[in-house]
């Protein structure tokens, strides 16, 4: 892992919590999970491009349906890809 993919992980980590902190309670919602992966995995292969790789996933079709906080979701599924 290159010192700027750290720097931009723990960036992306104080904007979460700081984003947090501004609501004091994470409001949660029904969503869409194959939305919410086919997003977090369209950034990833633009990444993975950029550094001359490339990324390929293939699931099933949704809409899988999730209760929780859209960011936070997000957020945690961006840990797991990267």
């Amino acid at each position: 892992e290159t010192e700027a993919q750290r720097l931009d992980s723990m960036i992306n980590d104080l904007l979460v919590m700081s984003r947090n902190q501004q609501k004091n309670a994470l409001v949660s919602e029904t969503i869409k999970a194959n939305q919410l992966w086919s997003e977090v995995l369209d950034n990833a292969a633009f990444e993975a491009e950029q550094m001359g790789k490339s990324l390929t996933v293939n699931f099933p079709p949704g809409p899988w349906p999730l209760y929780g906080n859209p960011n936070a979701l997000e957020s945690a599924l961006e840990n797991i890809v990267r």
